[in-house]
């Protein structure tokens, strides 16, 4: 990878393995993430029912060292997230102390007691942060049903063998065990081969493409606890990798819809074994609750492919090996700690806020020396070699259909993503906007069902803001007429609330909302304070775009020079202002987009643009301590021959420039800490 000169987010350089706990396990022939830490859940059971304390425990593995564990708890019904002590409406996280801290292998646990405990469909995600890494990176996440004062033994079904992640030799058999306080009536199983896609149905003894549930052969039907098996033939049980669950029906009929055991396996046969078939019928009964007991195993050993440094249109090539290492962990004990610590009450990992510092970025497109746009990732990449340090955030502007119709990420997206960076997606909406109310109304659920599915398939943290800057638009738009203009507000918060509520719908929870403005509070403070923020509730990060526009304003009428303060000072100061229509005091906030002008003429070094970014640097921690990340827009306006078309905010329009831009983003005092 490139030097890192400063604290950043460690991304993988190959796509993300499927990270499974003792139920779940990474299907064999996956792609590991090679800086990804194995974070893993053990209990609760993926969607299960649970009642009394919620008590989440893991495993966490990485050959750097494990320092910290982070869980994001969530009531998906109420939308609500539990930060330590409460339930609230904006993303929260639990830091979780792991035993031992820093070593390669730890145990972990939280509990939230019964009394704070809400009903409903609780998900819960854990993440992890490696000693020598300054982000947290996503791991298992699952969801549970909370059902308070419920009787949770009514009924529930466990795998036993195989164990899961093992390699078998012969016939496949699956079997374990099943209770129902009204009598288990039937287990049903499903089998699948990942590889062919294919199910095995009992009944015909073959493979199918269909989904098939097969009855497992029951120890004693109708009583309370009951062990049971299921077995495929010799010669149908092909080498390769499966996935299997069961399901428990009691003798009421009741079916059981969270109660489930499953597990992942590896079949492999020598040429040389028998083809009879064998079946292991159950000998024993128990009433067992507990979860199989499991092997946890370090990170198998990958090959790590160097950060290119030229374009890519491939993802880098990662070697992974699949083979299950002999060895067993025992659990250490683990030490729970809730909320964010004392030393990081600002931090928030769920979302990217660092505990202190900020975080830096780019965007903009850029013309070579013949006036053709060169691809805005090469450019991103040119201008951190540039700098000699790389950015944090990688701000790319896109169309409607460019998350709709086209692949997302593309190549040259997913390698900067593989490379470390954040991806800050900016998405505009289709058609003018009038649009914005059937976006609302649900007109265009297929295409955001679409995008959000993209987005939760990529599964790394992503920033999304929806139609950027919509002021200048609602203002011409309405042209004067306040009723108009009014509606275009409503319009445009009613937008965003429903698109962010169908990817919160499709499981895009990796999502970071980011609302970006303008942030001219002296010709949009009406439009603010009257409506246009969707709310706390679904709203991440508030953003909003300062300029320094001088002798660029209105192309050619210049204006006065605006110092940093100037320009940043009028909508952070009414952030920071409590209010109706505002967003609450403790969100984190960006410039999405900032920059300034040269001024070639100025006698004065604090009114060129070498000492505006300076200004920056030394003002941010003490003026603008909220502002946790900055995101430059990189973008020329030359033309092949040299003249300006359009404004030069470009970071490289000179030597002093470029050097007080790596004063900025390399200054130890603004590096990004997690802890």
């Amino acid at each position: 990878m490139f030097t890192v000169t400063r604290g950043r987010l460690a991304r993988a350089s190959a796509i993300a393995a499927l990270l499974i706990s003792a139920a779940v396990v990474a299907i064999p022939g996956a792609v590991d993430a090679v800086d990804r830490p194995q974070v893993v859940i053990d209990s609760p059971v993926d969607n299960h029912v649970v009642s009394g304390d919620l008590v989440v425990t893991g495993t966490a593995a990485h050959p750097d060292g494990i320092e910290q564990i982070a869980l994001v708890v969530k009531n998906e019904e109420t939308g609500h997230y539990w930060n330590g002590s409460a339930w609230r409406n904006k993303r929260a996280a639990l830091r979780v102390a792991p035993t031992p801290a820093g070593a390669d292998q730890v145990g972990w646990s939280a509990t939230v007691s019964a009394d704070d405990m809400t009903a409903g469909s609780i998900r819960i995600k854990a993440l992890a942060k490696t000693s020598n890494s300054d982000r947290f990176r996503r791991g298992e996440a699952m969801t549970i049903k909370y059902r308070p004062g419920l009787d949770v033994n009514l009924y529930d079904t466990a795998i036993a063998t195989p164990t899961n992640g093992s390699n078998i030799s012969g016939p496949i058999v699956i079997s374990g065990s099943a209770r129902s306080t009204a009598g288990v009536e039937a287990v049903r199983v499903v089998i699948r081969n990942t590889e062919t896609a294919r199910y095995w149905n009992g009944e015909t003894q073959a493979w199918s493409d269909d989904f098939v549930r097969t009855n497992a052969q029951l120890s004693e039907p109708g009583a309370t606890a009951v062990d049971w098996s299921l077995s495929v033939p010799t010669d149908k049980s092909e080498p390769g990798s499966y996935f299997t669950r069961a399901w428990v029906l009691t003798a009421h009929g009741h079916g059981d819809p969270f109660g489930r055991g499953r597990a992942s396996f590896t079949v492999t046969r020598s040429d040389d074994e028998p083809t009879t078939t064998t079946t292991v019928a159950p000998t024993t009964t128990t009433s067992t609750t507990a979860r199989p007991s499991t092997t946890t195993t370090a990170k198998p050993t990958t090959t790590t492919t160097a950060k290119p440094t030229t374009s890519t249109t491939a993802k880098p090539s990662t070697t992974t090996t699949t083979a299950k290492p002999t060895t067993t962990t025992t659990k250490p004990s683990t030490t729970t700690t809730t909320g964010n610590p004392p030393s990081c009450p600002d931090g928030d990992p769920a979302i990217l806020v660092p505990c202190s510092g900020v975080l830096f970025g780019a965007s903009g497109d850029f013309r070579d020396d013949n006036g053709n746009f060169v691809h805005k990732e090469d450019h991103f990449r040119d201008t951190e070699k540039l700098l000699g340090a790389d950015f944090d955030i990688f701000h790319d502007f896109r169309q409607w259909n460019d998350l709709v119709g086209k692949q997302w990420p593309n190549p040259r997206g997913q390698a900067l993503a593989d490379e470390g960076h954040t991806l800050f997606i900016n998405w505009k909406s289709p058609g003018n906007l009038g649009e914005w109310s059937r976006i609302a109304a649900g007109a265009y659920d297929a295409d955001i069902a679409t995008a959000a599915s993209q987005m939760a398939a990529f599964g790394e943290p992503v920033f999304l803001t929806f139609y950027h800057e919509p002021e200048d638009n609602i203002r011409d738009t309405a042209n004067g007429n306040a009723q108009r203009e009014a509606e275009l507000i409503a319009d445009y918060r009613d937008a965003f609330r429903h698109i962010h509520d169908e990817f919160e719908e499709a499981g895009a929870d990796n999502v970071i909302w980011v609302w970006d403005m303008q942030g001219w509070v002296g010709g949009f403070g009406h439009y603010y304070s009257s409506g246009l923020y969707p709310g706390d509730d679904v709203v991440d990060w508030v953003a909003w775009n300062p300029y320094n526009w001088h002798a660029c304003h209105n192309h050619g009428n210049p204006e006065k020079w605006r110092s940093f303060a100037e320009v940043v000072s009028p909508f952070y100061d009414w952030l920071n202002e409590p209010g109706a229509n505002r967003p609450s005091l403790d969100k984190p906030l960006m410039l999405g987009e900032w920059g300034s002008q040269e001024n070639t003429g100025a006698s004065n070094s604090n009114q060129s643009k070498a000492g505006w970014l300076d200004e920056a640097r030394l003002t941010l921690s003490t003026r603008f301590p909220r502002l946790k990340a900055l995101v430059y827009f990189d973008t020329e306006g030359r033309r092949a021959d040299g003249s300006v078309q359009f404004c030069e905010w470009a970071i490289d329009s000179s030597p002093a420039s470029v050097d007080a831009m790596s004063r900025l983003i390399t200054d130890p005092a603004l590096t990004a800490r997690w802890r």
